[in-house]
Parts: structure tokens; sequence; C-alpha cells
């Protein structure tokens, strides 16, 4: 087996060491063949990181880091050559060597399910803060850490960006024989070496990017192509000077200045043949017919090892391979409805046979037609079978087409008729681009102003109602910090790009001036002359979304929304200006700021939200927010302000002693992934009416106010993954409200407060990663409300101890001390 190995690396050395000694002897020393092949098999399995592991520690100049598990395989080459020489009848040695033989397999396994967790876990857990210089492998490992398929972020000389193409979530199940058969086909390819190039095509709905992804999550594939596979999403007007830029930095080349497509062109040449050095696969996902030449440019294949897989709704002749799926046929489409609308415990039994056949042919043998279809029959009457039944059966008889499928689609819409608001909700989604990871929270913020929800669970039950109608796809990659606890950050919704032409489509039923959402493209320089002619009158949208690329320069036209009580701008440039009509919108309850650039961009007339008094809820994404003019107008009725991925010091610390001011009724406060934020304003701790303050993924953030204590009503504080902060202040034992703690991960945190035990109210404390936290204060065994803790296994015996105690509700108190199986996967997955 050929290993390739990092050039005099010591980790590389060490680890090629051993395993040739362990692959010469696992073959001739009979005897000791079931360890052998254990500690093969575990070696096999972290191959893939010890070259990355090796070269980042180079970059971070941490490289005396990994000297423990250097010299576990050293002496482990030793001990192998070792009991190749012992003779088969010294029986004393046989049961010594592959005693030692199991230990060192034990070793290896406990390096990396401990020590290098730890160690990832304090230098790039999500951010990678003290990254000196990018690398593709280390967003990979960080990436990995997060265990989910969020979009990753990284850091270079002081400035974040925001990394994406990476591999979707693996999909339950690949449909169909024709589908396994092009599996087969493809996957043999892939994994010969050389330049390979195929298509796959078929109608939407038909499964071909769920193939795809499968593909991509082969153990197989993963074994020979690691974390150099990009997963790249192609809109319907494709800009590859950006498609260039995002993968220059998720290969760990920074931020690339492109000017012109020409430039890209020659600019992605070259990073093809950097990347290459290694098996490389790309996957160009939704090519559209108007971009047939879109493939060609990624085309070298002087490249030993690389492959690329393009995907389409259309044949793409002019590649030569090509796989196209065909729809499902009839056993397959009838195992597939079953398995989508049978329901256990169905008190109304099967549906007549007949009634399901119909439904399945109505459905023309499409995955997606057939999944959604199924699913909002699932549990039903045989009349809503029935009546189902009826409406498809007038569709339309175009075979294998998008307006069939929409059509198909559309009649699972009917289906809302005992849930209207959630009808609604799924209409909202055409407002978000196509293939957006789009934040539950978004959601959130939009769907309690526009339907008057009684609560943020009340919004995220909705999501889990289109999930289970497959109209999303409902991604959850948190794994402490559930929804029980009112917090949504790790939650992302994906939307089939054909479930989103049909909400455009439902959407687009009424004349413009009187659509209940908005939603308005620019791809060009110039805003849709469409647009412009009618903004002499105003529009009654009560959502309004607008989205402009990279190329979009012109300004903003004087568009009337007087009724708008949501607006969505989404923008993708270094800087973005907001729009003077802004300043107009009296009825705004909700704005949301998106840059979908790779790093965060200055934002300017940001002074224009202060002159919307009814607003509620601001999201700002992936902006720098510029200082606050003190003789701004109050927001008298913000209540909750979200700052993911945001330069936030100059706002913060220009409006400290202001905040109360500004923002008197603030109840909600979250900051995610601010790079900037080193030390927290002392005047934050003035909004008194703030209940929940959410500091997540701050790992600059090294010092709290001394006054937090002043936050008197604060009933939610999170602190997660702050990998800098050394304490908590002592104050903070004056929160007496406080039912919800969570220092997770604050890889820094020595001590907590001698007083912690004053809170009285604590219910529920998450501390697992607290790794410098020597001692718990023995004051917090007066906690007698608390109920959940999860924490480290050496924290667990202080909580078994007041368990024991039996005080005032400890009997029932859960402790996650994280005694679940780690396994090597999430290293490189």
């Amino acid at each position: 087996m050929a290993v390739a190995f990092v050039g005099g690396a010591a980790l590389g050395a060490a680890f090629g060491e051993l395993f040739r000694a362990v692959m010469e002897a696992k073959d001739v020393v009979s005897e000791f063949r079931p360890q052998l092949e254990k500690l093969s098999s575990t070696l096999t399995r972290i191959r893939p990181v010890i070259d990355d592991t090796e070269s980042l520690n180079r970059v971070l100049d941490r490289v005396e880091e990994m000297r423990p598990i250097r010299e576990i395989m050293r002496r482990g080459a030793k001990l192998v050559r070792k009991s190749a020489k012992v003779w088969k009848v010294n029986v004393f040695k046989k049961h010594r060597y592959s005693k030692k033989l199991g230990q060192l397999n034990d070793s290896v396994e406990e390096f990396f399910k401990v020590d290098v967790q730890a160690i990832i876990l304090r230098d790039g857990k999500e951010t990678l803060v003290e990254v000196k210089g990018l690398s593709q492998e280390m967003r990979r490992l960080a990436n990995a850490v997060e265990a989910g398929n969020m979009v990753g972020m990284v850091m270079q000389d002081g400035v974040g960006y925001f990394v994406d193409y990476v591999v979707p979530q693996a999909p339950d199940v690949v449909i169909g024989r024709e589908a396994g058969r092009c599996f087969q086909e493809i996957k043999g390819k892939l994994l010969e070496g050389g330049f390979y190039i195929t298509a796959v095509s078929a109608p939407g709905g038909c499964g071909k990017t769920t193939l795809v992804t499968a593909m991509c999550h082969d153990e197989e594939i993963k074994g020979k192509f690691g974390g150099n596979i990009l997963f790249i999403p192609i809109s319907k007007t494709p800009n590859l000077v950006d498609i260039v830029q995002r993968m220059a930095l998720r290969a760990g080349f920074g931020e690339t200045r492109i000017e012109s497509e020409a430039q890209a062109v020659r600019h992605l040449r070259q990073l093809l043949q950097t990347m290459g050095q290694r098996p490389l696969l790309i996957v160009l996902d939704d090519v559209w017919s108007n971009s047939e030449s879109l493939p060609e440019k990624f085309v070298v294949s002087m490249l030993s090892d690389f492959k690329i897989l393009v995907t389409s709704r259309f044949e793409f002749l002019a590649l030569g391979n090509s796989h196209r799926l065909k729809p499902l046929d009839d056993d397959e489409s009838i195992d597939l409805f079953h398995r989508m609308a049978t329901a256990e415990g169905n008190r109304f039994g099967d549906p007549n046979k007949k009634v399901i056949a119909q439904l399945v042919d109505a459905c023309k043998g499409l995955p997606l037609a057939l999944t959604v279809v199924g699913k909002s029959l699932r549990g039903q009457p045989p009349v809503k079978w029935e009546r189902k039944r009826d409406e498809l059966s007038k569709g339309s008889s175009l075979v294998g087409s998008n307006s069939e499928i929409l059509d198909c689609l559309k009649k699972s819409l009917d289906d809302f008729d005992d849930d209207p608001v959630a009808r609604e909700c799924f209409l909202d989604l055409s407002s978000f681009s196509e293939d957006h990871k789009i934040p539950a929270d978004a959601l959130i913020d939009m769907w309690m102003e526009l339907y008057d929800l009684d609560s943020d669970a009340h919004a995220i039950s909705i999501l889990h109602e289109l999930s289970v109608r497959s109209l999303v796809n409902l991604v959850i990659s948190r794994k402490d910090a559930g929804e029980s606890d009112g917090f949504y950050d790790g939650h992302r919704v994906t939307v089939h790009d054909l479930l989103r032409d049909l909400a455009i489509m439902e959407c687009n039923q009424e004349p413009i001036k009187e659509r209940k959402r908005l939603i308005i493209e620019v791809s060009g320089s110039e805003f849709p002359d469409q647009w412009t002619e009618q903004n002499c009158m105003p529009f009654n949208a009560r959502l309004a979304a607008i989205t402009t690329g990279a190329m979009f320069s012109s300004s903003w036209p004087g568009l009337s929304l007087p009724r708008t009580e949501v607006l969505l701008l989404k923008f993708c440039a270094r800087a973005c200006s907001l729009p003077d009509f802004v300043q107009e919108m009296g009825n705004l309850k909700s704005l949301l700021i998106s840059n979908q650039y790779f790093r965060s961009a200055r934002l300017t007339n940001f002074d224009h939200i202060f002159a919307l008094s009814n607003l509620k809820r601001i999201r700002l994404e992936r902006v720098v927010l510029p200082p606050i003019n003190p003789s701004s107008v109050p927001l008298c009725r913000l209540r909750k302000l979200s700052l993911f991925m945001c330069n936030l010091n100059e706002a913060l610390f220009s409006c400290e002693t202001m905040a109360t001011c500004l923002m008197p009724s603030l109840i909600e406060l979250n900051i995610d992934y601010c790079i900037d934020l080193v030390k927290l304003p002392a005047g934050l701790c003035e909004l008194v009416h703030l209940r929940k303050l959410n500091i997540t993924n701050c790992h600059e953030l090294s010092e709290l106010p001394k006054i937090m204590g002043n936050l008197t009503q604060i009933e939610v504080l999170r602190l997660s993954s702050c990998t800098k902060l050394a304490e908590l202040p002592d104050s903070i034992v004056n929160l007496k409200g406080l039912t919800f703690l969570d220092i997770s991960n604050c890889l820094k945190l020595k001590k907590l407060p001698d007083q912690m035990g004053e809170l009285v109210n604590l219910s529920k404390l998450y501390m697992r990663g607290c790794s410098n936290l020597s001692s718990i204060p023995s004051s917090m065994k007066r906690l007698e409300n608390l109920e959940h803790v999860i924490c480290d296994q050496d924290k667990e015996e202080f909580f078994k101890s007041m368990k024991k105690k039996a005080l005032s509700g400890h009997n029932n108190m859960v402790i996650d001390a994280g005694k679940e199986k780690i396994s090597l996967d999430w290293l490189y997955d």
C-alpha cells in the first residue's frame, strides 16, 4: 500500500516508520495477527490527518505538541519489530508482547480521542483564532470539531472570513437501482488515477445532488481525497470571479483580488494546479444550460489525479462522459412512497391499494414528489388520500418536466388548510437565495413579527412541521445546548431549488403592487428597469427581500414600502450603503442585513435605522459597524439585536455610555463569531431590561465588565466557546434570576466566583470543555434548583455528590459527563 508522507516531517516520519513495521509484520507474524490487524486499522483511519497536523503545527509554531504521539509511534515501531522475533514456543513472551501491542493501539487511539480533541478545541474550534496563516486542512479540522455541515469561518491577518464549498450533510439513502448503478460506476472512476469529468443529469427532484453528496461521503472516496473535496453550488447566473475568490480562500490563500472573468480563469488554473498536488475532487452542482462552458474552465487534464462531477437538469453532451438518472420504476416508487407515507400505529389503517397506485402514478417516479406527497399524507384518514388523488389526477401530462413536478408539489401546499401560517412561512423561504443555508434565527425574527407568534419555540415548531413534510431540510449541528434551551444558533435550513421555485411561483400570482412578498434580485450593475419604473407608486408587501450581487454599483431607486414589516437586504460586496428609502419605512419591525461576501463589509448610512420608530428586531451578518452618532434618536421598541461575524468595536465603544439610551427596551443581545470583540463594554451592563445575553464563539474576548451583576433581569447567559476568557466577574453572583448558564469550551477559564451558590434559580449549567478549570466552588452545592449539568468527566463526581445528598430537586438532576464513545471519524469527516 502506497502511503504519502510529508518529507522530513517528524510526525510523518514516525507514523511512516510504525505503519511500515505493522504492514511488514502482520503478514508474517501469525501469533500477533489480531493485534496487528487492529493496529493497522487504527493507523489507516488516522492517516489522513497526520500530514495535515504536522504542517499546521509548523505554521502555529506548536510542533512540540505532537511530541507524545511521535514518541508513542517510534517506541511502537521498535515494539512491532521485536514482536516479529519472538519464538513461537516462548509462551511467556508471546503473552507479554500480545498485551503490549494491545496497549500500543489503545495509546494511539486515546491520544487522538482525548489529546487531539483538546488541542483542536483550543486552537481551532469554529474560528481558528490562533492561526497565523490559513490552510485548507485547518478549515477542515474546524468543521470536523463542529461535527456538522455548516460552512466554516477562519481568520487571517486579523480578518474573519466566511468559508464555504464544504460537502453538505450526508443523505439517508440513495434511491433506485439506476442511481445505485450510476453510483458504483462513477465511484470506480473516481478511485482510479488520472483526469476524469462526468455529468449526472436529470429533471429537478430526481436525486442528482443526493447522489453526488452520498458519493463525497463514501468511506473510500473520503479516504482517497480527504479534505480535498470542493462542493460548489452553481446558481442560475454564476459569477466565476466570486467562485474563484471563494475557492482561493477555501484552499488557504486568503483574499484574492480578481477584477475580470479572464483574470479569474487564469487564477483558477493556477489554483487547481496547486490543489491538484494531491487527489482533488470538485463537484459543480446544478449547472444550468446557459453555463455549459463553465465546467470546461475547470479542466486541467495534466494533473495526476483530478476529478470533476457535474450535476445539471440538462444533458452536457460536450463532456463525453455523462449519466442520466431516470425516474423510479413502479416498484421503486411504491416502496419509497410507502416509506414516506406509512405511519406506525395509524388508527385509520392502510389506504386502498388502488388509491396508493394512483397517487404513485401521479408522481411520475420522481423521488422529491413521492417524498413530499407521501409525507403530507402520513397518518391522514383515507378521505384525505382520495382527495389528494383527485387533485393530482387533474395535473399536467408533461412527463418529467419541471412544470409537472411543480404542479404536483403545489397540491401539497393545499394540505396546510389546518395551519395556514405554516403555508405562509414556507412561501417566505422564497425571499432567500438559492442554495442559501438560512439561519433559523433569521426566520424567527421574520415570522415573529409577520405572524405575531407567541414564542420563538412556535417558529421552530413550524420549521419542524415543514421538515416533516420534506419541504425543507433542517440541519442541527449543536450537540449540547438544544432546542429545550431556546437557542437555535446551530439550526440551518436549506430548501430544494424546485421547492424554492414553487414558493416563488406562488408568491408571484398577484400583481406586483399587491404581492405580500416583494422579491427583487439584481444580478448586474444596475437596478432592473421594471423596478425603477414601478417605484412611483407604493408597494403593499409586508415582506421585502432585495438581493444585489458583487457587480452592483448603481444607486438605489426610491422604492416606497410603507406597509413593509420585514426587510431582508442581501448583498455581496466589500462595502454596502443602506438605501435612503429605508428611513421612510415607518412600519418596519424587523431588519435583516446579510453580507454574502466572504469577509465583513463596511456598512454606511447606518444612521438610517434610527428613523425607524417601530423597529423591534435587528440581525446583521458580516458587516463592519460604523461609530454610532450620539445624537441618534433612540430605538425605543427594539427588543432583540443579533450580530453575526461582525466587526463591532467601533460601534460598541462609540455608544458605550449611551447604550441604555439608544436601546432602552432591549431584551435579547446575541453576539456570535465577532472576531474583534476583546472586551465587553461596561456600558452594556446598563441595559436593565436585558433577559438573554448570548456571546458565543468570540475567541478574542478575554474580559467581562466587573459590573455584570447590574444585569439583574438576566435569565439566560451564554459565553460558550469564548476561548480566551479567563474568569467570570464576582458580581455575576448577583444575577438572582439566572436560570441558564453556558460556559462550555471556555478553554482558559481558570476559576469560578467563590459564591456561585448564590445563583439560587440556576437550573441548567453547561460547562463541558473547561479544561483549565481546576475546581468547582463548594458553594455550588447549595444550588437546589439545578436540574441539568453538562460537564467534563473530572467534574462529574462533584455533581454526583450533590445528587447523593438528595437536596430538594437534586434526586432528578441529569448529569451528562460526556461518556459517549468518541469516533476517530470526526477528525477528517
